[in-house]
């Protein structure tokens, strides 16, 4: 724990701000389940919520843009992260004035940054209830009074927001056109209505 301690003194005193987001994977897999790739992975809600959140991140912890986003190396994670990345591209959830490019992803004994997020994640992780999500700001360790509290944003995704981005998917679904161009299968959804549809 002292070395933790340790750790997390070195993040409070380089980094600007961190942003978490959290979704009971549980529940997501419950009702996410009957959609398919990406949407069953707990990453594509977590993804848009930080996509649709990313003005008053900016504005909450002082950062500036454009945005890079620099994921760590998941070899079982990348592809469902990337398809989710141009799936909000295409349905302009991305404000591509405050993100230039795709994410990238990195080992993160070279960015060492990632391994400042993996150290406040596991701590994030270890703060959450069995059967509720409870996330707490990671303020310093009590044997070390004098660490800094990280700036930063917390996203808390509900079990009533799950259902209602299902509910906005099975809109999307019932107003899409899809077809086929030579092997590739497309879909085209009409956002305007399904926005006035309550979205």
């Amino acid at each position: 724990m002292a070395k933790v301690a340790d750790l997390y003194e070195v993040i409070g005193d380089h980094a600007l701000a961190y942003v978490s987001c959290a979704v009971n994977p549980t529940i997501y897999s419950r009702i996410f389940g009957r959609f398919p790739k990406p949407m069953k992975s707990p990453y594509y809600l977590c993804l848009l919520k930080v996509m649709t959140g990313l003005p008053k991140i900016l504005r909450d912890t002082g950062l500036g843009s454009p945005v890079e986003f620099i994921f760590d190396r998941q070899m079982m994670e990348e592809k469902s992260i990337l398809e989710a990345w141009y799936s909000f591209e295409e349905q302009g959830f991305i404000d591509k004035n405050l993100v230039k490019s795709s994410p990238s992803f990195k080992d993160d004994k070279d960015v060492y940054p990632l391994q400042a997020g993996d150290m406040l994640a596991g701590r994030m992780r270890n703060s959450l209830g069995n059967n509720e999500l409870r996330i707490i700001q990671p303020v310093p360790i009590p044997m070390q009074p004098v660490q800094k509290t990280i700036n930063g944003h917390n996203f808390v995704i509900t079990e009533d927001e799950i259902k209602g981005l299902s509910d906005f998917m099975d809109r999307a679904y019932q107003t899409s056109i899809t077809g086929t161009l030579g092997s590739q299968v497309f879909m085209s959804m009409n956002l305007s209505v399904l926005r006035m549809g309550g979205a």
